[in-house]
C-alpha cells in the first residue's frame, strides 16, 4: 500500500518549548515548521498512523513507497508485552484498562458485585409492599429478586371474609391485591335458643348457626291424648298444643238426612192480661204443627212465638221461636235427623 505525502502548504504546529537563558526572557515560543514533498524515488518507508482511542488499530505496519513488503506489528503481542494480558473475567469481575493497540486485551479484572447482580436480574435491594424476597444474589446478598407475597392461609376476598356469619380475621397484601382470613362471628351478647327467639328479637349468625338476643319460653308441643299431628280420616276433631300446633282425632262422619215433613196449622195469640203488652211484654202467640215421618209416625204440637224477654210459663208449648206466627200458617218444612257412619 502506498501513502500520499503532505503538500508543502501543510503546516504542523509543534508544542512550544519553554526554556530560560541569560540571552532570553523566560516565555513560550512557537516555531512553525514547513513540510516539503519528498521524492518517491528516495526509497524512504512511511509509517501508517493510528490515533489511540479512535477505533481498533488492528495490526499496524509500514508501507514502502517503492512497493517493498510492509513491516507488520503484532498488536496482540504488543499488548501482552505492555502488560495487557487479560481477555476475559469471571463474574463478579469485569475487564478493566483496555489495551490501546487492540481492544480485545485488558490490563486486569476488577470486581464489581453490584453490576454482576444487576446484570443477572437481581435489581432490588428492598422488596416493595405486597412483595417478598424470591432469591438473593450470590455475589452480593444486598441484591434480590422479589415476587408477590403468596399470603399462605389468606384465601378469601373481603366480600367472602365478611359474608353472613363471618368476620375478617387479618389481611395480607399480595402485590396490589389484599387477601383475608376469616372466622365465625362470635355474636357477643347473643345466644342459641332451643325454642327460637322472642318475636322481634335481634338476630346474629355465627357461621350457619342462628342466635338471638333473647329467647322465647319453650312450650309443650305434645298433642292431647287421642290426638296426633296428622290424620287420614275424612272427618276429625281438632285441638292445639301450647305451641299452637294443630292436632287431629279421627271420628265418624255425620250428616243430616230428611226423615219427614212438618206442616203448620193455625196461629193463636193469647189475649189474657198476663201476656198483654200493657205490663211491658209482647203478646205471646202459639201455632200448631203436625209432623209426618217417613216411617209413618205422626207428631202434633205447638210452637210458642214472640214471647219477649219474660217467658213466664212456656211449658204449654214444645218449642219457643221468636217472631209472630200468622205468616207461618199452612207452611211445610223438611224434618232432618243427624246420621253418623
Amino acid at each position: 500500500m502506498r501513502n500520499l505525502l503532505l503538500s508543502s502548504v501543510t503546516l504542523l504546529l509543534v508544542p512550544a518549548v519553554a526554556f530560560a537563558s541569560p540571552e532570553f526572557n523566560s516565555h513560550t515560543h512557537t516555531t512553525p515548521i514547513e513540510l516539503k514533498p519528498i521524492s518517491s524515488s528516495s526509497g524512504i518507508k512511511l509509517a501508517s498512523v493510528c490515533f489511540l482511542g479512535y477505533g481498533d488499530c488492528g495490526d499496524g505496519g509500514f508501507d514502502s513507497i517503492d512497493g517493498d513488503d510492509g513491516y507488520v506489528v503484532d498488536t496482540a503481542k504488543q499488548c501482552q508485552n505492555e502488560g495487557y494480558s487479560v481477555t476475559a473475567c469471571s463474574l463478579p469481575s469485569y475487564t478493566s484498562g483496555q489495551c490501546p493497540y487492540n481492544n480485545k486485551y485488558f490490563a486486569k479484572c476488577v470486581e464489581d458485585r453490584p453490576r454482576a447482580c444487576n446484570e443477572t436480574g437481581f435489581t432490588e435491594t428492598q422488596c416493595s409492599s405486597g412483595m417478598v424476597v424470591d432469591t438473593t444474589c450470590s455475589y452480593d446478598a444486598n441484591y434480590k429478586k422479589c415476587k408477590c407475597n403468596p399470603c399462605s392461609g389468606y384465601t378469601y376476598t373481603y366480600a367472602q371474609a365478611t359474608a353472613q356469619g363471618y368476620v375478617a380475621d387479618g389481611s395480607c397484601q399480595s402485590c396490589s391485591e389484599t387477601k383475608y382470613k376469616r372466622k365465625e362471628n362470635p355474636c357477643s351478647g347473643y345466644t342459641t335458643c332451643e325454642c327460637g327467639g322472642e318475636v322481634g328479637s335481634a338476630v346474629c349468625y355465627s357461621g350457619s348457626t342462628q342466635k338471638f338476643k333473647s329467647c322465647k319460653k319453650c312450650c309443650d308441643d305434645t298433642c292431647p291424648s287421642g290426638y296426633s299431628k296428622s290424620t287420614s280420616s275424612e272427618c276429625y276433631d281438632t285441638a292445639t298444643t301450647e305451641c299452637g300446633t294443630t292436632c287431629y282425632k279421627g271420628k265418624s262422619c255425620c250428616y243430616e238426612v230428611v226423615i219427614g215433613r212438618q206442616v203448620y196449622g193455625s196461629c193463636y195469640c193469647h189475649p189474657n192480661s198476663y201476656w198483654y203488652p200493657i205490663d211491658g211484654y209482647s203478646t205471646c202467640c202459639s201455632i200448631s204443627y203436625t209432623i209426618y215421618y217417613d216411617d209413618g209416625r205422626v207428631e202434633n204440637g205447638d210452637e210458642l212465638r214472640n214471647c219477649g224477654g219474660d217467658e213466664r210459663d212456656p211449658s204449654s208449648c214444645s218449642r219457643i221461636i221468636s217472631g209472630n206466627c200468622s205468616y207461618m200458617e199452612g207452611r211445610e218444612y223438611n224434618v232432618y235427623e243427624t246420621v253418623c257412619d
